[in-house]
């Protein structure tokens, strides 16, 4: 009678041994999920910009840089000297269309080839 006892807690211990495990295996699975998710939501949001938080084409870095720039800081900015970079700008002006702007519709953000080559 005591063997078979011991034989039913050996049973016992062995199915409560394995529920453990596998619950274990349950949860580590349900947090990989949860980490998964909050690291995708971080991802998502991190890149967000709106655009007020923005500075206005006419008050950028490039239009500081463009309208008040040494030729040193030009040339290190965007290594072009001016009169590079001019001879350039009037190649591409003539593949590139900006629409003007309508009474109708959102006017267009950048106004100038040189800041749409600037970027």
């Amino acid at each position: 009678m005591a063997a078979e006892g011991v034989d039913a807690m050996l049973v016992m211990a062995s199915a409560f041994v394995e529920h453990e495990e596998a619950l274990h295996e349950v949860r580590r699975e349900v947090y990989d999920k949860l980490v998964e998710e909050a690291w995708r939501i971080a991802m998502r949001s991190r890149h967000y910009l709106t655009t007020q938080c923005l500075d206005t084409p006419s008050d950028s870095a490039w239009m500081m840089l463009y309208t008040h720039g040494s030729d040193i800081n030009f040339l290190n900015a965007t290594s072009l000297t001016r009169s590079a970079f001019h001879q350039l700008l009037r190649r591409f002006s003539r593949f590139y269309y900006i629409p003007r702007s309508t009474a109708r519709g959102r006017p267009p953000k950048l106004r100038h080839y040189h800041q749409i080559m600037g970027l």
